[in-house]
């Protein structure tokens, strides 16, 4: 390390990334969430399969179980109850939100409602007015609010209608044991063309009810406390969406190979092209949301009666661009001047506060105010990150961590001026006082003064019109509230009285366990006092400092002082006395510490894992004599640097330890992945590490400190089983999985360039003798011939792939002609003519190949293998004629 580097050291992230020599974020240990359905497997979440399937969810360092739905499991109870972090619902999401469920819309995946009426049409049904009197399921059961509302727009009152439980079973309508039946367009209108039934549809989004569906929604506490996760499942999500809408027929194939659906191939390939039209109509991006249409549904549900007038959208529609940088603050919505809402925006000192430190940060910030009973409930429920300012006692400490003091305040007695000499420390027995229930001042005064008749208020200002009245014989409120509130209603002839009960001080309250968001606070509050942010915003709304220095507190403050010198005294003569003891001890000390460091030495070399450690302030590098071992020198070589590391990081791998590290340190957080070095002798060897920074209270680092462990082993063996989920074990062809990914490749590949792709079935001719006179064994040993020689045949951009026992597929990309497929085709068949010896016994075999070019048959994949396969067949059986 250069000393110019130490020297102009400030915590900067991409000096950083240099300095933390173990470090790789993409290896992170994946984050495990649950996605819960919210129905069985099919194609309308084909989106998600994709995103797992193709790795889109692991690149983001995401581990996720997508769980079906199932008649008792709702996704939104599901991911309340914390079972799942992330599930998919259609509108009743807007519903729940509104109704007080902290939940989060992530992206609409739907961009039309899928539900619809479905009808005969030979039942004389053309528009909703024909429904009258007509059997209607979905009504009484569950009533689907898109489909009521689509009848109220055209005027027809639902109790027209003969209300029937749905039944989910198109065989009623088939039947006529129904005449309308609630539908997906995307799955029973197949279901009455396979019986060759023409029907009509009656969809609400040609009446102007135009919902949203199929929703991808998460919590407040998630969004809250894993922001960042949040936004990379999101991503990941409608990448998956993207992909599977550009590959239907490879997703088709994966829900069937590896999802238990109960569709077949031609009923998911329906759902699939129904769903183009839903997702994305007219080239919307994936997942596009607008608050107006949120607006239009919530209006909907308020016409329908299901919801009431007055609700807020606030917080519900999750904006990628502001996602894990806004601060939502939660607080007591009747605190002026502290907070308090006018023309329904937030305002107040803790409101500009809170503002203030969101600047600093550099992070957009929402204060949210409600009455005090609601703001703790919605805060319990997950919704905020923090509180906006209370008091620090007893209990809050059970619960929160407090940041430094914001505003000093003062609980002060409130009585009618006549009264105000009245009142003494000792005459409060028997005293009426009101008090605003559950606040800072109930407490105070329960505590100052247990002899007070207290009556708990809900309003404050209810409690001034008390005190004016003569109901109660004072208010205990702090001081600028109650000025405010009588000031502001107009009270006459009420008064404080001088000095205050108690001071006070207010803090910001964080939820215990959000220790990085309670570092940032309180560094930004530093900040903001240093530079005279908190006075000015005090002598905004206060008229000055807010400051109230009695006698009892002068007096206090000079007994702390006297404490103090006291304890400085006392320390001074405990180091004294210790310091000979100590010394004494330091001998005693060291020959335990030298048997400890032997038997760590011991250890870290049986497990190839060494120890190191990073000073930030004076760039000193130590790690243990595993960690020479493990970069391939002799314990005590030379001095420890991070230039020595760097110099054995693999070329391939030195971006991204160093991007790595970027990632992990601007999150403040500890990080653990792997990557390959090049040992002092050449070899190349696989390293784990982990690293975890440590930090002073003010938020700088003081030491990085970590282990690095050899995992060469067992990384290959990881890679091997990797190797072999891809291909075939006999012949180390590509199996079928890796064979469907090449051929999706190569079809996109000719899209782009405009050229053809060429796919060769191929099926061995007379295997079946061979195994039947040589045995397995000597099967075996042909099939490793025939997979040898048709590599040699082909160029490096083809591959060749083992799809069956005896079954072969060629892929020939970027050709220009047929041509070039029937001279492949012939050099295979010359290749695999020649005979083959088994301990020295002669084996001869054939092949049929069929031949199948893209874009010339087909542009589907699927539709392609058949059509390869299909001539494989014509092959053989024109080769037997000409026998």
């Amino acid at each position: 390390m250069t000393q110019r580097w130490l020297n102009n050291f400030n915590f900067n992230i991409t000096v950083m990334a240099a300095c933390v020599m173990f470090s790789h974020a993409s290896a992170l240990a994946a984050d495990k969430v649950t996605l819960q359905l919210r129905w069985l497997h099919q194609f309308q979440f084909a989106g998600y399969y994709a995103a797992a399937e193709k790795g889109f969810y692991r690149d983001t360092g995401l581990d996720v179980t997508i769980i079906a739905g199932a008649p008792g499991r709702e996704p939104m109870t599901e991911v309340l109850a914390g079972r799942a972090q992330f599930g998919t619902a259609n509108s009743g999401v807007l519903f729940h939100r509104i109704k007080g469920q902290p939940l989060v819309a992530l992206a609409a995946i739907f961009q039309h409602s899928p539900a619809v009426f479905l009808v005969r049409q030979d039942s004389g049904i053309r528009s909703p007015q024909d429904l009258v009197g007509k059997k209607v399921m979905s009504i009484h059961n569950k009533p689907n609010v898109t489909l009521m509302a689509m009848l109220r727009n055209e005027g027809i009152d639902p109790a027209k209608l003969t209300q029937q439980k749905s039944s989910y079973d198109i065989n009623d309508l088939i039947e006529k044991r129904t005449d309308v039946f609630n539908a997906y367009l995307s799955n029973e209108p197949y279901l009455m063309k396979e019986r060759g039934i023409p029907f009509t549809i009656l969809d609400p989004a040609t009446y102007g009810i135009d919902f949203y569906s199929d929703i991808l929604f998460t919590t407040e506490m998630e969004l809250r406390n894993h922001p960042d996760r949040v936004k990379r499942f999101r991503a990941a999500s409608l990448r998956g969406w993207q992909y599977a809408m550009e590959n239907m027929e490879e997703i088709i194939a994966l829900i069937q190979r590896k999802y238990t659906s109960t569709k077949n191939r031609d009923h998911l390939r329906f759902e699939a092209n129904s769903m183009r039209s839903l997702v994305q109509p007219g080239g919307i991006e994936i997942g596009h949301m607008n608050q107006g249409r949120w607006r239009h549904m919530a209006e909907v549900f308020i016409r329908e009666g299901v919801l009431r007038p007055g609700y807020s959208l606030e917080g519900f529609i999750y904006d990628p661009r502001r996602a894990g940088d806004t601060l939502v603050f939660l607080g007591d919505e009747g605190l002026a001047p502290y907070q308090f809402i006018e023309d329904e925006k937030a305002v107040g000192a803790n409101v500009d506060l809170l503002q203030a430190l969101g600047n600093i940060l550099g992070r957009p910030v929402e204060v949210r105010l409600y009455p005090w009973a609601d703001t703790l409930l919605r805060h319990r429920r997950g919704e905020g990150h923090a509180l906006t300012a209370i008091t620090v006692d007893s209990e809050n400490k059970k619960y929160y961590d407090f940041t430094q003091a914001t505003f000093k305040l003062g609980i002060s007695l409130f009585t009618l001026s006549r009264h105000s000499s009245g009142f003494s420390e000792q005459n409060w027995s028997n005293r009426r006082i009101a008090v605003k229930r559950g606040g800072v001042s109930h407490s105070t005064i329960e505590n100052m003064h247990p002899e007070a008749q207290l009556m708990p208020i809900d309003k404050l200002p209810d409690a001034f019109l008390m005190l004016q009245r003569g109901d109660v014989d004072g208010v205990v409120e702090e001081t600028l509230i109650g000025q405010h509130i009588v000031k502001q209603h107009n009270f006459r002839k009420i008064s404080a009285v001088k000095p205050p009960l108690t001071q006070r001080t207010l803090h910001i309250p964080v939820t215990r366990g959000q220790t990085a968001l309670f570092r940032e606070l309180n560094q930004a509050i530093s900040r903001l006092k240093s530079t005279g942010g908190i006075e000015k915003i005090s002598r905004r709304w206060f008229g000055g400092p807010i400051m109230y220095i009695t006698q009892g507190e002068k007096k206090a403050a000079s007994i702390a002082a006297a404490l103090t010198l006291l304890l400085i005294l006392l320390l001074t003569y405990f180091l004294r006395h210790n310091i000979l003891k100590m010394s004494i001890e330091r001998e005693q000390a060291g020959k335990r510490l030298r048997i400890s460091e032997h038997f760590l030495a011991e250890a870290e070399h049986r497990a190839h894992l060494g120890n190191w450690s990073l000073d930030i302030s004076s760039g000193r590098l130590h790690w243990s004599d595993e960690v020479y071992r493990i970069l391939g020198y002799s314990p005590g070589e030379f001095r420890p640097t991070y230039e020595r590391f760097h110099n054995t990081i693999h070329p391939d791998d030195v971006e991204t330890v160093v991007a790595s590290a970027k990632v992990a340190f601007s999150h403040g957080r500890g990080h653990t992945g792997d990557h390959r070095i090049v040992r002092s002798d050449g070899t190349i060897r696989w390293v784990h590490e982990e690293a975890v920074p440590t930090f002073e209270s003010d938020g700088k680092p003081t030491t990085i400190a970590g282990t690095i462990q050899d995992i060469t082993e067992h990384k290959l063996a990881e890679l091997k089983v990797s190797h072999m989920a891809r291909h075939d074990i006999l012949t180390n062809l590509p199996n079928r999985a890796l064979f469907m990914d090449r051929l999706k490749q190569a079809l996109a590949r000719a899209r782009r360039n405009d050229t053809m792709v060429a796919l060769l079935y191929i099926d061995l001719d007379n295997f079946k003798p061979i195994n039947d006179t040589l045995g397995h064994h000597g099967g075996d040993e042909v099939l490793k011939g025939v997979s040898a020689r048709m590599s040699s045949c082909l160029r490096e951009v083809d591959t060749v792939a083992r799809i069956g026992g005896d079954e072969f597929a060629v892929i020939l990309s970027d050709i220009a002609a047929l041509e070039a497929a029937s001279n492949m085709r012939h050099k295979l068949r010359t290749a695999l003519c020649e005979p083959f010896y088994v301990d020295g016994i002669e084996a001869r075999i054939g092949a049929s190949i069929g031949i199948a070019l893209y874009p010339r048959d087909t542009q589907e994949i699927d539709d392609l293998i058949s059509i390869a396969d299909t001539a494989m067949y014509a092959d053989k059986k024109a080769r037997k004629m000409n026998r």
